[in-house]
């Protein structure tokens, strides 16, 4: 028997109003007292409180996130352009260099071996994917959802983040989803090693 209870958060609070409203009409007819309905009415009302407050909390995490993310985009391209410029003065040296610690690291970039790191979050019951890019012109995202018996090829993108925009499978059923990438040259084909595979669940 399947449970009456919905299980997306949206939907719990539109039952638990009806619930809270509808109780109050029968509560006579079913023996409930004035304070025993006081006390569900409340618990309807605590849930609710609870939902919405993690709602608000998760936006503001994932208004925090852009916020953070269109500000490093923006601000670090200053001052990387700022750097480039400094490094052509006349009495720039590689002392004055080093003490702004804005000298890069010669090491090469071991292709064979690269690995994306992948995180994901909710935005609006969306899934985002901020991925790394080094020196590859991308990634390409694979994907598998509940249900789904493998991965199989989600997107290619070539700046982070990454939008999933799908529904769900079941309209109002959380669903599992896992995520993994390779990064891509200019030509989109994969190189490198399978990034770590991350997951999420979308309510």
């Amino acid at each position: 028997m399947s449970d009456y209870l919905p299980q997306s958060d949206d939907a719990l609070v539109t039952w638990l109003t009806n619930y809270k409203a509808k109780l109050a009409i029968h509560a006579a007819a079913l023996g409930i007292t004035a304070a025993d309905l006081a006390i569900h009415q409340t618990e309807c009302d605590d849930v609710v409180t609870a939902v919405q407050a993690a709602a608000a909390k998760k936006a503001e995490l994932a208004n925090a996130n852009k916020v953070k993310t269109d500000t490093k985009s923006d601000k670090l391209g200053n001052l990387r352009s700022l750097n480039k410029r400094l490094k052509t003065n006349a009495s720039y040296t590689d002392a004055i260099g080093a003490d702004l610690n804005i000298v890069g690291s010669n090491t090469a970039f071991d292709a064979a071996n690269a690995k994306p790191m992948l995180t994901v979050s909710l935005s609006g019951g969306k899934v985002v994917i901020t991925f790394s890019k080094e020196k590859s012109n991308g990634v390409k995202i694979f994907c598998k959802r509940a249900g789904e018996a493998a991965f199989t090829f989600l997107a290619l993108d070539t700046h982070s983040p990454y939008h999933d925009n799908r529904p769900n499978a079941v309209v109002g059923t959380p669903e599992q989803r896992d995520y993994y990438a390779f990064y891509i040259d200019n030509t989109d084909e994969a190189f490198g090693l399978q990034s770590d595979t991350v997951g999420i669940v979308v309510n």
